[in-house]
C-alpha cells in the first residue's frame, strides 16, 4: 500500500514514532494539508491506545508476565507454522482462505481483534462484509487487513498476514 507517496511501512513507522527526522518531518508536512491522512493517522492512533489499554487490562486481570506473553505468541506462532498448507480455490476458494487468515491472526491478537480487523479490512476493500468478498477483491483486502493487523497487533504480526495472503494466492494458481 502507497498512499499519497507514503509507503505502509513508513505510515507504521511513523505510528511507532520508529523513524528517522527528515521522514518524521517530511509526513508531518503531508498531514497538515491531508485530511484523509489525518483521518487515518487519527484511527491509527485510537486503535493503538485501544490495544495498549486492553493488553494492559488483560496483564493485570490475568496477571500475565512478560514471559507468559513471550510462551503464549511462541504457541500460537508454533501452531501456525504446523499448520497444513490452504489448497486452492477449488478447494478452498474464498472462504478458505479467509478462513486461513483467520486462523493464522486469531492466537496471535485474538478472536475479537482478527474479526474487527476482517471486518474493517472488506469494508474498505469491497464495501461488504467479509462473507460477501470475490477473489478479485483478494489482494485489496489483505492490504487492508495487514495493515490494520499491523497496527493494532504489531508490524510483524501484519507482515505475517500480507505473507499468508499471498501464499494462498499462490498456492491456488
Amino acid at each position: 500500500m502507497n498512499m499519497h507517496g507514503i509507503s505502509e511501512a513508513e505510515w507504521i513507522a511513523y505510528i511507532d514514532e520508529q523513524m528517522d527526522e527528515p521522514a518524521r518531518i517530511r509526513i508531518q508536512e503531508h498531514l497538515r494539508d491531508c485530511a484523509a491522512c489525518q483521518r487515518i493517522v487519527s484511527e491509527l492512533l485510537y486503535s493503538q491506545g485501544l490495544l495498549v489499554e486492553q493488553t494492559d487490562r488483560f496483564v493485570r486481570e490475568f496477571e500475565i508476565t512478560p514471559a507468559d506473553v513471550a510462551r503464549i505468541v511462541s504457541a500460537g506462532m508454533t501452531r501456525i507454522r504446523s499448520a497444513p498448507e490452504a489448497t486452492g480455490p477449488e478447494g478452498y476458494g474464498i472462504e478458505g482462505w479467509v478462513g486461513q487468515l483467520r486462523s493464522t491472526l486469531t492466537p496471535i491478537c485474538g478472536s475479537t481483534m482478527a474479526d474487527i480487523s476482517m471486518k474493517l479490512a472488506a469494508y474498505d476493500a469491497a464495501n461488504s462484509s467479509v462473507d460477501a468478498l470475490k477473489e478479485i477483491h483478494w489482494g485489496e483486502f489483505v492490504s487492508h487487513l495487514s495493515t490494520n493487523v499491523a497496527s493494532l497487533c504489531g508490524c510483524a504480526a501484519g507482515s505475517l498476514i500480507a505473507r499468508t495472503g499471498a501464499q494462498l494466492v499462490e498456492a491456488a494458481a
